[in-house]
């Protein structure tokens, strides 16, 4: 997605989600975004600060988009969708099928995820903020 996208989709999206969760919880919420070419690009970073969102980023190493568990779900539902029988044969299938693993992860699957987090943060500090083996 180019960043004229990401401002005209993700942004107004992410702005409400940001404003709702921040309500609910009481308290700012945080924005985890890898540093794909839109989310580093001039016009996004000002959308982000005229929005307020831009000091709510964590700071993110450029060579570690693997410490995004995001990453770790999609890999989890790649795999499952891999084993399927049949395996999904057009698009239409293939989006069923995301969209019946995506609902199938359960608080179990999460809290494994969740568990590999120090390891992944120990190997990244030992990595010097480089690639890891996740």
């Amino acid at each position: 997605m180019n960043p004229k996208g990401y401002q005209e989709h993700i942004l107004p999206c992410l702005d409400r989600f940001w404003q709702s969760e921040s309500a609910r919880t009481h308290d700012y919420i945080y924005i985890q975004q890898d540093n794909a070419s839109p989310h580093r690009a001039r016009s996004t970073i000002t959308d982000l600060q005229e929005r307020g969102l831009y000091n709510y980023l964590l700071p993110w190493p450029a060579t570690s988009p693997d410490m995004n568990l995001i990453e770790a779900i999609w890999r989890l539902m790649k795999t499952r969708i891999g084993k399927l029988i049949p395996r999904p044969q057009n698009n239409n299938d293939m989006m069923e099928a995301i969209k019946a693993q995506w609902d199938a992860i359960t608080e179990y699957d999460l809290g494994e995820i969740l568990d590999t987090m120090i390891d992944r943060v120990d190997t990244l500090v030992s990595a010097n903020g480089g690639p890891t083996k996740f």
